[in-house]
């Protein structure tokens, strides 16, 4: 693990790594497409995902006074990284409409005390390294004064509900999100039915979310990650 360092990135003065960052996150995110076999239609990775989320401007301007950005580097290139909100009250994202929002005005609708997460990737040529929980391993112990939560929240997109759990994530599905009745599906799949049968884990849930399950498509599982006491 010696070989690896984390950064805590000042986007003002860091722009080269941001741009990196930017790069790695949109190489990422490709692979939702639903012409490259994902589960998001093209047009929402390309107008949606790419604008708000992963482009340069979102690094450098939207986010970088509501969060803390993180890249784990190897020979000064970012191998992984995430973002974490500085206050346990922000929301990066309700939807790209409203970000940087406050939790207090959704009361119910995320896990409280913990601090927002998004963008935690590793580099799509070295995955399965282990990356990801050295990236999270390294900032409890060299960032844990500036985290006062009790530890972070996520949304985790269908497919990857599995590589969260292996994390050490606990699947919170009382706040899962399913899609309204008339939202696009991908090309790829024919009905809600059957995009929910390929995506939907079998971890237990209330009524409700079991009747959303027959006509709504699922958009994320939700999911926290405990720090150690301290």
């Amino acid at each position: 693990m010696k070989e690896y360092y984390l950064k805590l990135v000042d986007p003002k003065r860091d722009k080269v790594l941001s741009n990196k960052i930017s790069k790695m996150l949109k190489k990422s995110t490709e692979e939702f497409k639903a012409s490259k076999g994902g589960h998001i239609p093209d047009w929402i990775v390309k107008k949606i995902i790419h604008k708000y989320y992963t482009s340069k401007e979102s690094i450098k301007k939207t986010f970088k006074d509501t969060g803390y950005r993180f890249a784990l580097m190897k020979k000064n290139k970012p191998i992984a990284t995430i973002l974490i909100s500085k206050s346990i009250n922000t929301i990066f994202a309700i939807n790209s409409k409203n970000l940087n929002a406050k939790q207090k005005d959704y009361p119910n609708a995320y896990p409280k005390g913990y601090h927002c997460a998004i963008n935690l990737v590793t580099d799509i040529k070295i995955r399965k390294k282990g990356l990801a929980k050295i990236l999270l391993k390294k900032i409890y112990e060299e960032y844990s004064p500036l985290l006062k939560g009790k530890g972070i929240w996520m949304r985790a997109d269908p497919p990857y509900h599995d590589a969260y759990v292996k994390l050490g994530f606990k699947h919170r599905t009382k706040y899962d999100v399913f899609l309204p009745k008339d939202v696009e599906l991908p090309k790829t799949f024919s009905s809600t039915k059957e995009f929910n049968k390929k995506y939907i884990c079998n971890c237990k849930r209330n009524k409700k979310q079991k009747e959303f399950s027959k006509t709504r498509r699922y958009k994320y599982s939700i999911f926290t990650l405990e720090f150690p006491k301290r």
